[in-house]
């Protein structure tokens, strides 16, 4: 966002089996001269129970940029394992793979470490550090990125505040 303020909206659906959809959309408040002032992702996956604990998923996403002046838009598959430590502490690992990112005819890889934390049922504090490798770096840089942030829950929804950082802009 170039270091302006954004408004998210995200909508998750989770069957009684293994199967879950969603759409997230984040869309500035001050657009000018942003390369991209609105995204949406789509995303259909599947998972399965690992032991009592852990749980192994599978998705497809769709990343869109409706105002953007360029056509950004790209598919990524991802896999993430989400394991619960504890009753209040769960760590998350992840993998995503796009081979035309950004609709820039080169790859990208990302790795990413997730753990959070709830105080009670209302509270919670998250964190994040990743890194996204992209084969062909004469457009985009390779990059590391992270967040820490909390919340707040009040059924059915869910306030979350956070800091993002990255190496590169």
């Amino acid at each position: 966002t170039l270091g302006r303020p954004a408004l998210g909206l995200a909508l998750d659906w989770q069957s009684d089996t293994r199967w879950f959809a969603g759409l997230e959309t984040h869309r500035m408040f001050d657009d000018s001269n942003a390369p991209r002032p609105w995204a949406t992702m789509f995303y259909l996956g599947a998972g399965e129970s690992i032991g009592e604990r852990g749980f192994l998923s599978g998705s497809l996403q769709r990343r869109n940029f409706p105002t953007s002046n360029v056509p950004w838009n790209f598919t990524e598959f991802e896999l993430e394992y989400d394991h619960q430590l504890t009753a209040q502490d769960r760590l998350r690992i992840s993998v995503d793979y796009a081979s035309d990112y950004y609709s820039l005819e080169t790859s990208a890889f990302t790795t990413e470490v997730n753990y959070s934390r709830n105080f009670g049922r209302r509270f919670f504090v998250h964190a994040q550090l990743g890194a996204l490798h992209i084969a062909d770096q004469s457009q985009l840089p390779s990059y590391e990125y992270g967040r820490l942030g909390g919340g707040v829950r009040f059924k059915p929804f869910v306030f979350d505040f956070s800091v993002n950082f990255t190496s590169e802009s």
